[in-house]
């Protein structure tokens, strides 16, 4: 069954979609704890969801074949849901509970949603054992309404942890660390297995007992058959452990948390393997944690772009307006099984204090050079330089060295550890510049030669804390490297070097001069090459997800970064390549509303722009703009204003900077401007600097101004809405430059009144931006994310103020996306995840109450447009409410949208009509197109559709081509059809019959079926159908068109698949001039 809105994700510490726990769990266990503490050895049962009722999420019952004893239908939500219960949902559940399992002594409804006003009155009411119209005496009796707004899933679910560690006290079972959280969710999987099993949905004491008995071992082990060790963003490749670093985490995170996270960290310049060691005990201990997550720490910018993409692995739905550390905290907080959390390269305490989890099943352990934590913050491990005994072990593992000449190998050893002052990075390079010649020792010597000759420019300085030697040996590394590898490593500085996508890298390679590539670019040889080099670390998103965009990642060593400082130059063209490579990866995830992916290439993009911008003067710019601006958008998307703002100002100024200089820029340059300025007011109504939205607006008036003919484009106007919606939430007065924009908007004639006082106009910039983000995912397909995003973002407005007015619009905006959504499918199947995102809708706006006329109207049109039949009367009236007022709250282009809606379904209606009601009257207002026969004259109905087979399909009816042959009436099209070849389907079959001779051929709009001797027995002007456009593109595709014809009497459209005269007819396309005689 499907119970409300889907997970309930708590917002304050409570259930997680990573560990899978919903309010109906928590409810229903508890349920279970109830009857097992009444009666731990009796015959009690509980049924979950059991098959062949949709209305009770579960019912006790006395013993097995008893009628329930109380019959429960949960209600949820998410926690930012605005979705209400209103009077007509409670009473039509009771109702339908009692209707399902009469003989049961009990009915409630258990919920986390608001009721409305009349919703409060009815549990009142229903408390008080008073009667309620509309529900009968003798059901009211007996029906409850509960509600749990006062406390959240997580106190819920700390009730049950307390309860469950009180019964295993009892039985000297262990209750330390998580084991009540374990318990809990071997509960949760018992509930699961029942609601989805075929038979046998009953859950009895016997299964409860066996659960709260088990030891914690195999609680940890077994709980819910969750395969433990998923890692998030480890390095790849073979890493090397310290034994220092081992002994220490082992001690510190010795096994379950008490629900405090332990914090660990390591400390050391940079290149002492801090990241290596912690990587190497994190993949040997990885079989305890749930999943471990590593997140490279360099700054709050990278580690904010990180957040997106892990919570989307994480199963939890992600808010741009949470900011990214909360929502990383309370994810991490609510899992209920163990945890790790790495923060790689971390630059001080301050610089991640935010970041760190007060509570949860987990550990933390943080990298960093800062050596300055303090002991209330955490335990620290500080690491220097290797030991004889570790560069021995190191040596030996990465070359394999035997213990044959053991005396003459450790002086071999000490020398070189001596040579490259015992420091592990300058070590590890050497065993790889070794390696690649063979692997012996006996040409250290020859290495430690080459590093001594490595000409250190007296200009450039050593990094604090390296010696010359070691600086050396990070350049001999560098210029031993391949040209091409040397072209990617640049780039990768260029990104930043702490999270490259490589995908975008290997495209901005391929897209050089090969002048500049120098060899042809094999992607899989460079980048192995980088990993041996001990230069790069290589690692992976996901562990489990091969098809991820920018799954794979490099960091370059903070240690080139260091040396290279200053030291190397490279052509401007690797950052335009660069540029466009990361900007063409984002950009199309962005667009199909992939939102945390197209994120995780923020870091680095913005990373090459910024390169861009200090490089090149403001006017040099313009080949960066586009992705400039595309940047600012995609960081307001993920709620990153301040850095949105940015890069919009930086985009915009590239555009204003030409616009100044050149008199004559174009009309798109002017377009461009408008594009980056409007999204730089949505910007900066979200930060602090609210007053710098005045003086873009000035400029832009400025440039209207100077340039009128761009006024009236669809870009242009858009932008100035966007303007009017920064200028009212600044509070602009209506005389200043509000009324100015306005006055632009009215001269261009494509406004002839002031702009409504709606969402998408003014009040609230981010509830419209959630209704937009709505659209895109609608548009692909993904309806659930669509209603999260406007559900989440209506509450979010009606806590901070917002009128019920504004959110109510913006609803009506989302209900008629999704319906075009559906509209759009022609007669592809709905799949479920449209109807439960209806519904959703559905029980949002049947929760509101005191609407405005025109709103009730709309939504009304929008409830009759999904209804079978569609209330086409009632929607006739509403669509009379809604004319009444245009002009006034409605524009008269929304007024039209409205009508065409109507008119569509009023079509549509006349398609599911038996034929015999249809009289002149209705085909006389046009309710369907008539086309002429060629014999006799008689009309016809003509339907475009999609056919299922894949094919373009036209279907046409007679309407009045019945004849009496004296034993009854009949049609005799299709019997002299027949006669001219037209075969009759044999529905058994597979696939149609592909009649000799028969074609169809579009001439300019007129479609003609003909038979072999090219007599037309069907014409007709495609310039009539709505759906022209859509169909047109489908038949230049196709070889067949799927033709149907029929007289259906008194049937449906629906059977139209099973009628017998149907065929796949050949397209008859004329030859064109180029082409010869084949």
């Amino acid at each position: 069954m499907v119970c409300g809105e889907g997970s309930d994700v708590s917002g304050s510490g409570g259930a997680d979609a990573a560990a899978g726990f919903r309010y109906q769990h928590l409810v229903t266990i508890e349920a279970l704890l109830d009857a097992f503490d009444v009666d731990a050895g009796g015959s009690w049962r509980i049924g979950v969801d059991v098959r062949g009722q949709d209305s009770a999420d579960y019912v006790v019952i006395s013993s097995p074949g008893a009628a329930p004893q109380v019959a429960v239908q949960v209600k949820s939500s998410l926690p930012t849901s605005s979705t209400q219960l209103s009077r007509p949902d409670v009473i039509s559940m009771l109702s339908t509970l009692h209707a399902e399992h009469p003989g049961s002594g009990r009915f409630e409804i258990r919920t986390n949603r608001r009721l409305t006003g009349p919703a409060q009155d009815v549990a009142s009411a229903l408390t008080a054992g008073l009667p309620v119209d509309g529900l009968a005496s003798h059901v009211a009796r007996v029906s409850t309404v509960r509600t749990d707004l006062s406390e959240t899933s997580a106190s819920i679910a700390e009730r049950l942890r307390t309860r469950i560690a009180r019964y295993r006290s009892t039985i000297h079972a262990e209750i330390a660390g998580n084991v009540t959280q374990l318990v809990v969710s071997r509960l949760r999987d018992l509930v699961d297995e029942k609601a989805t099993a075929a038979s046998d949905q009953y859950i009895d004491g016997a299964m409860v007992a066996r659960i709260l008995r088990l030891p914690g071992q195999q609680l940890a082990q077994a709980s819910g058959g969750r395969q433990y060790g998923r890692l998030l963003g480890l390095p790849l490749g073979e890493v090397i452990g310290r034994e220092r670093v081992t002994v220490f985490l082992d001690a510190e995170l010795p096994g379950s948390s008490s629900g405090v996270p332990r914090i660990a960290v390591v400390t050391g310049a940079a290149g002492t393997g801090k990241s290596s060691a912690v990587s190497e005990w994190v993949k040997r201990s990885s079989e305890r944690f749930f999943c471990a997550v590593w997140l490279a720490g360099g700054s709050e910018e990278l580690l904010q772009a990180q957040v997106p993409t892990l919570l989307e692995q994480l199963g939890q739905p992600y808010d741009p307006a949470v900011p990214a550390s909360q929502a990383l905290r309370e994810v991490l907080e609510s899992i209920p099984y163990p945890w790790l959390l790495v923060l790689d390269g971390a630059p001080s305490v301050a610089s991640i204090e935010g970041w760190l989890p007060s509570s949860g099943f987990g550990d933390v352990v943080i990298t960093s050079q800062d050596s300055n934590w303090p002991a209330s913050h955490a335990r620290v491990c500080p690491i220097g330089a290797f030991t004889l005994t570790e560069t021995a072990e190191l040596v030996r593992r990465r070359l394999g060295a035997g213990n044959a000449q053991e005396q003459v190998l450790t002086e071999d050893i000490a020398r070189l550890a001596s040579t490259m002052g015992y420091w592990p990075l300058a070590i590890d390079m050497a065993c790889h510049w070794i390696a690649r010649r063979g692997g012996r020792l006996s040409t250290l010597q020859d290495y430690l030669d080459r590093v001594g000759d490595v000409d250190l420019d007296e200009e450039q300085s050593v990094p604090v804390g390296y010696t010359h030697t070691a600086v050396q040996a990070i350049l001999l590394a560098w210029n031993d490297l391949s040209d091409t590898a040397r072209v990617v490593l640049l780039m990768g500085l260029l990104c930043g070097g702490d999270d490259v996508p490589l995908d975008a890298v290997a495209g901005a390679v391929a897209e050089l001069p090969e002048d500049l590539r120098r060899v042809s670019f094999d992607q899989e040889v460079v980048f192995a090459e980088l990993s041996s080099s001990s230069l790069v670390t290589r690692f992976l998103k996901d562990s489990r997800d091969p098809e991820a965009p920018g799954r794979d990642r490099i960091a370059v060593h903070e240690s080139l970064r260091l040396v290279a400082d200053g030291r190397w130059e490279y052509p401007g063209i690797y950052v335009l390549v660069l540029s466009n490579a990361l900007d063409g990866r984002a950009r199309p995830l962005r667009d199909a509303a992939r939102i945390q992916a197209a994120a995780s290439y923020l870091p680095a993009g913005t990373s090459v722009l910024m390169v861009a911008a200090m490089m090149l003067d403001v006017g040099d710019q313009l080949p960066f703009a586009p992705a400039m601006h595309n940047a600012g958008d995609l960081l307001l998307l993920t709620g990153s204003a301040e850095q949105a703002a940015f890069w919009l100002t930086q985009a915009a100024g590239v555009y204003a900077e030409r616009i100044e200089n050149d008199p004559d820029p174009g009309m798109r340059m002017v377009e461009y401007f408008f594009v980056s300025a409007g999204r730089l007011t949505t910007a900066l109504a979200r930060t602090p600097h609210t007053d710098r939205i005045d003086r873009v607006v000035e400029f832009a008036l400025g440039v209207a101004n100077a340039h009128p003919d761009a006024v009236s484009t669809p870009m242009v106007q858009a932008a100035l809405d966007i303007m009017a919606g920064a200028l009212h939430v600044r509070g602009s007065s209506e005389t200043g430059l509000l009324a100015e924009v306005r006055k632009l908007q009215v001269l261009s004639g494509l406004a002839t009144h002031a702009l409504p006082d709606t969402a998408f106009a003014s009040w609230s910039i981010q509830l419209a931006e959630a209704a937009d983000r709505a659209l895109i995912l609608m548009q692909n397909e993904r309806w659930d994310e669509a209603m999260d995003s406007f559900l989440i973002a209506a509450n979010a407005a009606r806590d901070t103020g917002a009128m019920e007015h504004e959110i109510v619009e913006t609803g009506i905006y989302v209900g008629v996306a999704l319906l075009n959504s559906m509209q759009q499918r022609v007669l592809a199947q709905l799949p479920a995840r449209w109807h439960a995102s209806w519904q959703r809708f559905l029980d949002w706006h049947s929760s509101l109450e005191d609407l405005a006329p025109h709103q009730q109207a709309r939504l009304a049109i929008l409830d009759g447009a999904v209804a079978e039949p569609p209330p086409l009367e009632e929607m006739r009236e509403a669509l009379q409410v809604i004319e009444q007022h245009a002009g006034q709250s409605l524009s008269a282009d929304e007024v039209s949208m409205w009508r065409e809606q109507v008119t569509m379904l009023d079509r549509s209606r006349a398609l599911n009509l038996p034929w015999e009601l249809f009289s002149e009257e209705f085909l006389a207002e046009g309710n369907v197109e008539l086309t002429r026969m060629h014999d006799g004259g008689q009309d016809v109905m003509v339907w475009l559709f999609a056919s299922p087979t894949g094919l373009p399909g036209v279907a046409f009816f007679n309407i009045s081509a019945t004849v009496n042959r004296g034993h009854g009436w009949e049609d005799p099209q299709p019997r002299v059809m027949r006669v001219a070849g037209f075969p009759e389907h044999d529905p058994t079959r597979d696939a149609l019959e592909i009649p000799a001779g028969w074609t169809v051929m579009l001439t300019g709009d007129e479609l003609c079926l003909m038979d072999a001797d090219e007599t037309p027995w069907l014409t007709t002007d495609l310039r009539e159908f709505d759906s022209a456009v859509t169909w047109r593109q489908q038949f230049r595709r196709a070889r067949f068109v799927h033709v149907i014809y029929g007289d259906l009497g008194g049937a449906r459209v629906e059977e139209l698949l099973a009628l017998p005269d149907q065929a796949a007819v050949t397209i008859h396309r004329r030859r064109r001039w180029w082409r010869g005689p084949r």
